[in-house]
């Protein structure tokens, strides 16, 4: 080696030590501190004359970093499992209910009942109507085919928190009740309440709508005895068509209009249709608090 070469290998050496021990306090730097957000490179671009566009005046921008806000989750507090309902469910209760099946609401006050049936095709969707109802201040009542509670805990949950009422649309909807042994129509309306007290524990389902709308008395005194009463409708609101809306100009005091959770126009004409039933004068209610004080079980 000549001495030229060994006086360069040093020189070489000497400054990749230089630069180590320069960089050696980066590695003691919290994660956080020696993050650093690259500047992009901002090349003049040439006008159509030949004159190149100045460059933008670069100008330090404080970004403030939002404060962590606490968010209050709702619970459900456990005061009801299906456990209960025997002692809860009188033979007098059982009977009221089956007599007193809700064909419309309080007709003294100028109440509309939102209802909606069956399952949405995905959460989005019922998120969706949530937010209108929520937007308007509005209630409604969600009569949920019971299959489908499993795979839409977190938007049930929602729902229940914001003061909707949950009720029973039957387990499956495949053939009317009306079609079935009494034992399956007993099998049904248990996994429906099975899965309600694991997904929304403590909950109470108080309201029925048999699917398609098929109902007799056998029927009514199943449901009865797991305290549910039957809701029929007034009015349908035919979400297939665009004249969805249509409805709200005809309805009267008391109106039970009759929606589905998966038609295209119940869920986006949902808004409209609450600030036209507003606007007439009415309120939008759950069934629990809209339908007529005769039709309420005296002991709650």
């Amino acid at each position: 080696m000549t001495r030229r070469d060994f006086l360069k290998r040093l020189m070489t050496g000497a400054l990749a030590c230089g630069a180590l021990a320069l960089g050696g306090c980066d590695r003691l730097r919290p994660l956080e501190a020696a993050t650093a957000t690259a500047s992009p490179t901002i090349v003049p671009t040439t006008t159509a004359t030949g004159t190149p566009t100045p460059l933008p005046t670069a100008t330090a921008t404080a970004t403030a970093t939002p404060s962590p806000t606490a968010t209050v989750t709702p619970t459900q507090t456990a005061t009801f499992s299906p456990g209960d309902l025997s002692h809860l469910v009188t033979a007098e209760m059982a009977a009221f209910l089956v007599q007193h099946e809700i064909l419309r609401g309080d007709t003294t006050r100028k109440v509309a009942m939102l209802t909606y049936d069956d399952e949405p095709y995905n959460d989005d969707d019922l998120n969706f109507l949530l937010d209108a109802l929520q937007k308007q201040n509005a209630k409604a009542t969600f009569f949920f085919v019971g299959r489908a509670l499993r795979y839409r805990k977190a938007t049930v949950q929602r729902l229940v928190d914001e003061g909707h009422l949950l009720a029973c649309h039957g387990y499956l909807h495949d053939v009317p009740l009306t079609q079935l042994s009494s034992a399956k129509i007993e099998e049904q309306f248990r996994n429906f309440f099975d899965d309600v007290a694991e997904i929304v524990p403590g909950y109470r389902v108080r309201f029925f709508r048999a699917p398609f709308g098929e109902v007799d008395g056998r029927v009514r005194e199943i449901a009865a005895q797991w305290g549910l009463q039957h809701v029929l409708w007034t009015d349908i609101s035919n979400g297939w068509f665009e004249n969805a809306y249509k409805v709200v100009e005809r309805v009267r005091e008391g109106a039970i209009i009759l929606c589905h959770m998966f038609r295209y126009f119940d869920l986006h004409e949902a808004e409209k249709m609450v600030v036209g039933l507003h606007e007439r004068g009415f309120t939008t209610e759950t069934v629990a608090t809209g339908i007529s004080p005769a039709d309420c079980w005296p002991a709650g």
